[in-house]
């Protein structure tokens, strides 16, 4: 449910792509860094001039995350298998 009470536009994003930007959802493809086989969604709080973002994810379970908990963390801002609904 994160991401749709932290963005509840996002049924109807207007588009999508491969930059990450602030305020973002990022969707993780089944198995891209520790998602499911469902894939995982979460949403871009900062983008670093490195190339990494700062994420915040819902029902993540690596260090220390879990259901129903929020948790932040870097990922690489471009890779393969993700993307970005604006």
């Amino acid at each position: 449910w994160w991401a749709y009470e932290t963005r509840p536009d996002y049924p109807a994003a207007r588009s999508a792509g491969t930059v990450p930007r602030v305020g973002a959802t990022i969707r993780y493809a089944p198995g891209v860094l520790g998602a499911s086989a469902d894939g995982h969604l979460g949403h871009v709080v900062a983008v670093f001039d490195n190339g990494w973002i700062l994420t915040a994810e819902m029902n993540f379970t690596w260090r220390g995350g879990g259901a129903s908990r929020v948790l932040f963390r870097f990922v690489p801002g471009v890779y393969q298998g993700i993307t970005y609904i604006y």
